[in-house]
């Protein structure tokens, strides 16, 4: 949004908010669907069998052919969406997986997270073109008077999978932290959630 956004919206004008989770600032790690993508749709051989336990939830997938994933299988994929993908792809696998991680609790994503990369062998350095924002760069995006920071939600949770005590905490703490580190109230929030 700083980098790619930002320069355009103000180039021409255009008034826009950019929603914050505001865990992730300044972290020196991946989004955790941007690190099961590198884990899973950058690597071009798996293992051909995935085993993954965290809490008291378990998630396993054969590969198949999907253990191999070249630019030809790369192309295919990107004509189909995640949920209609064939079961043997790579892409399927990968959304399983998705499906696996995303109700999580932070704490247990990050470990099925750091467990997906030694299984898939990668080094843990993030890309730095998919790193999250520092809080100068949170300040420098909200100084500008076109762009304004809204707050999301602390982890970036699928909120509706969490009970509402934990929801008010995601939702709550999100604008605390931004009016915390940007000085000023936060006047717009951004969160879909079904409340239990």
């Amino acid at each position: 949004n700083l980098l790619q956004a930002g320069p355009i919206l103000t180039r021409f004008q255009l008034p826009a908010t950019v929603f914050v989770a505001t865990e992730g600032i300044g972290r020196q790690r991946e989004i955790w669907w941007d690190e099961m993508e590198r884990a899973i749709l950058e690597s071009e051989t798996l293992p051909g069998f995935c085993s993954l336990s965290v809490g008291d939830r378990s998630f396993v997938w054969r590969l198949g052919r999907g253990r191999h994933y070249g630019p030809e299988e790369r192309r295919l994929d990107r004509l189909v969406k995640p949920w209609e993908a064939k079961t043997d792809t790579r892409l399927a696998f990968f959304f399983a997986a998705w499906k696996f991680v995303r109700p999580m609790a932070p704490g247990d994503q990050q470990r099925a997270l750091d467990r997906l990369a030694r299984w898939a062998e990668l080094e843990p350095m993030p890309r730095p073109e998919y790193r999250t924002l520092t809080a100068a760069e949170v300040q420098s995006l909200d100084s500008g008077g076109l762009l304004e920071v809204g707050a999301h939600t602390v982890h970036h949770l699928d909120l509706a999978a969490h009970l509402s005590a934990v929801q008010l905490e995601e939702i709550q703490g999100s604008k605390q932290v931004l009016e915390a580190l940007l000085e000023r109230r936060v006047r717009v929030n951004s969160w879909r959630a079904r409340i239990r």
